[in-house]
């Protein structure tokens, strides 16, 4: 009884008609209406949905009216089933999951379910678009509306097996149909954590009271400005202005006083930028932008995150988010930040060396590497210095191998050798090495690796994208002692000792890592803090125009 009153209560929340029990008697059709169902399922178009080409749920459509005869899934006697009175409620909610429920046409099927359908024409349409659209969002949730290779050429991700007839069959008769969405999005915290983020940001879109925040200049501490005080509303909304006693003159101070100049700081931590409290361009063309831009750009990542397979596989898998310059390697299948081991690296530069966004498995490690100099690296770079000093390669610890693998020096003839493209130039081990001590190779077509670096001064900058495509990471030590814990005889001593060698080491591991480069620009932890990043290679441009054209999607999967 508490129960069925319970059912009843979220019809009248919802805005629809009681209806009598929960249970759907047996499916029923008018005469005619199987074969306007039939044919609307054919010609894979129904004109009234807001995307009418049905090409991309056409077999799932047929699937399911097959299996019932071409009888109606969600109506008796030309009234919604309490089935499917619930499921119009779950696309009224798609909102809170990220999806915009207008493209799954919620409010007409809000309009249908709430009268009577006489007519066959309003049965079928109310069938066909309702099933289109469950189908539809499901599959949304569970892989995403266009494929990662739709962006991503070679991010190929294994696409796990699932029914989403068989989900939506199930839906027509069940009493808890959010449970099946629940069941198709990503089980990974962080996706969540994520999505709750966006929900608040919708909220704090729709305060008037957040007005724009605009200063005359640069603004440092110490400072007045007729603007601090919109700051504070704002800083406070995104939970940037740390709790504690408020400053002489409170929150309506027009004084740039030291907790005020903190919540700055905070933001600007957030934007992957250099904290240091002084309100110039870049930092106010972030306090400016509007939210609705930050929401789209949570809701491009949560796409991102829906083209992952939900069993993260064993052994887990490294992912480097290359806008965020972090390496997360996995202990296990979840994703917890106390089961991370992250760090900073650095990634391809945003004008012409992209770090491209793939998978791969990681195979082994090379200790005390040479550097094999990419053949256009080469040209450009390391040749013409070399043609005009003499001295350039040995100070620099190049060697000249030819074809065959014969060390030629670094004589004039060796630089001739490499000029007339029968050579190449490779940097021996050492301190200078700019791979430094260790690099950790998963083969793929782009032929880029992790690896150390000499450079260490560049993970002291807050944007990172300083590369020729290649990812440097922080600490590399650590990262090898990961690889290898399932190899007692690579303890701490042995590795730093391979790190010292005069020649390249490889150790094999014992199983292949996978490898993910992602692209996500933002990124919700687990203590509410929410980061936004650039879009330095303009990916997610790419995606959110792609997002934009509609139903049947041309990257569909």
């Amino acid at each position: 009884m508490r129960r069925t009153a319970a059912f009843l209560g979220s019809l009248l929340w919802f805005g629809l008609p009681p209806v009598a029990a929960a249970q759907a008697p047996a499916a029923t059709s008018a005469p005619g209406v199987t074969e306007l169902i039939r044919s609307i399922v054919a010609s894979n178009e129904h004109v009234g949905q807001r995307w009418p080409v049905l090409t991309d749920v056409s077999p799932s459509l047929r699937a399911l009216y097959d299996s019932s005869g071409g009888a109606l899934l969600w109506s008796v006697d030309g009234h919604a089933t309490p089935a499917a009175l619930l499921v119009v409620q779950q696309m009224a909610l798609l909102d809170a999951r990220g999806l915009a429920p207008a493209d799954y046409d919620a409010a007409e099927l809000h309009r249908l379910a709430g009268r009577p359908m006489l007519s066959v024409k309003d049965q079928s349409d109310f069938d066909v678009t309702l099933t289109s659209a469950a189908v539809r969002a499901l599959r949304a949730l569970r892989y995403g509306r266009v494929s990662a290779k739709s962006v991503h050429a070679q991010l190929g991700f294994a696409r796990e097996p699932y029914d989403v007839a068989a989900a939506v069959r199930e839906m027509t008769t069940s009493t808890n149909p959010a449970l099946r969405f629940d069941q198709a999005e990503p089980p990974f915290l962080h996706y969540h954590l994520l999505k709750d983020a966006r929900r608040r940001y919708r909220a704090l879109e729709r305060d008037s009271a957040l007005s724009t925040v605009a200063f005359s200049g640069t603004l440092k501490p110490g400072a007045s400005d007729s603007a601090l005080p919109a700051l504070r509303r704002l800083l406070a909304a995104l939970r940037d202005l740390p709790s504690g006693p408020v400053e002489q003159g409170g929150a309506d101070s027009l004084t740039y006083d030291s907790l005020t100049v903190a919540g700055v700081k905070r933001f600007q931590q957030r934007q992957g930028y250099v904290s240091d409290g002084i309100i110039g361009p870049a930092t106010l063309a972030r306090l400016k932008r509007p939210l609705s831009a930050r929401i789209a750009q949570m809701e491009v990542t949560l796409e991102r995150w829906r083209w992952l397979p939900h069993d993260l596989g064993d052994p887990p898998p490294i992912i480097v988010n290359v806008p965020a310059f972090r390496l997360h390697a996995f202990t296990t299948t979840t994703d917890r930040e106390s089961d991370l081991i992250s760090m900073d690296v650095v990634v391809g530069d945003a004008f012409n060396h992209h770090t491209p966004v793939f998978s791969g498995a990681l195979q082994y490690l090379v200790f005390s590497p040479y550097w094999d100099v990419p053949p256009s690296i080469a040209r450009k770079e390391i040749l013409p210095k070399a043609q005009r000093d003499g001295d350039y390669l040995a100070h620099e610890n190049y060697e000249v191998v030819s074809s065959g693998g014969r060390v030629l020096g670094t004589s004039a003839f060796a630089v001739g050798e490499v000029a007339a493209g029968r050579a190449r130039i490779r940097q021996q081990p050492g301190p200078t090495n700019a791979l430094g001590r260790v690099k950790f190779i998963f083969p793929n077509a782009y032929n880029v690796y992790l690896h150390d670096t000499p450079a260490q001064s560049v993970f002291e900058r807050a944007r990172r994208d300083a590369s020729h495509g290649c990812i440097r990471v922080a600490d590399p030590v650590r990262l090898a002692t990961f690889l290898l814990r399932d190899q007692p005889q690579w303890d701490s001593t042995a590795i730093a000792g391979a790190m010292h060698q005069a020649k390249p080491r490889q150790v094999n591991l014992t199983r292949r890592v996978p490898v993910h480069i992602m692209y996500a620009t933002s990124v919700a932890r687990e203590d509410g803090v929410v980061l936004f990043y650039d879009d330095i290679y303009g990916h997610d441009r790419k995606l959110a125009a792609l997002l934009a054209t509609g139903y049947p999607y041309a990257g569909s999967r």
